[in-house]
């Protein structure tokens, strides 16, 4: 089988001939309409952002503290908003500017309320969706 392909402003046509031995047994040909590319979402992005990453967090913590946690998307699409869950909890959101491919960083002040094993993580999110990073566990001890 041998196909071409033309292609016009709004039509594409497929042209396809089959051959068998010394010459052409048939032909057909198949156009296709051709419509606009479909619209860019706000932000630019084409997929969920990169994942982010926590940086080192203490093994233990009292309870009460305040822990600085930040995170780092090195690698990827970049997102909009983050999202700060302690033990599957939202605690603390925002928003963080998007200039892909650049990496993206944020700090965030985490009130540690639960003695125990506490599990933080983040979540960076644009129009396509979120992306996690792997949790985070801090043993919070009772004052």
């Amino acid at each position: 089988m041998h196909a071409r392909l033309f292609l016009s402003a709004s039509m594409l046509t497929l042209l396809a001939t089959v051959l068998a031995g010394c010459g052409e047994k048939a032909a057909s040909s198949m156009p296709v309409a051709v419509s606009a590319a479909a619209p860019v979402v706000n932000d630019g992005s084409l997929m969920v952002p990169g994942r982010p990453q926590l940086a080192r967090l203490p093994a233990s913590a009292p309870l009460e503290a305040v822990q600085p946690v930040t995170w780092n998307m090195w690698w990827g699409e970049n997102g909009r908003q983050w999202k700060i869950y302690v033990n599957g909890k939202m605690v603390d959101s925002g928003t963080v500017t998007s200039k892909s491919p650049k990496a993206q960083q944020a700090t965030v002040a985490v009130a540690l309320e639960e003695a125990g094993p506490v599990e933080i993580k983040v979540a960076l999110c644009n129009d396509h969706g979120c992306s996690e990073s792997e949790p985070t566990i801090v043993n919070v001890a009772a004052s």
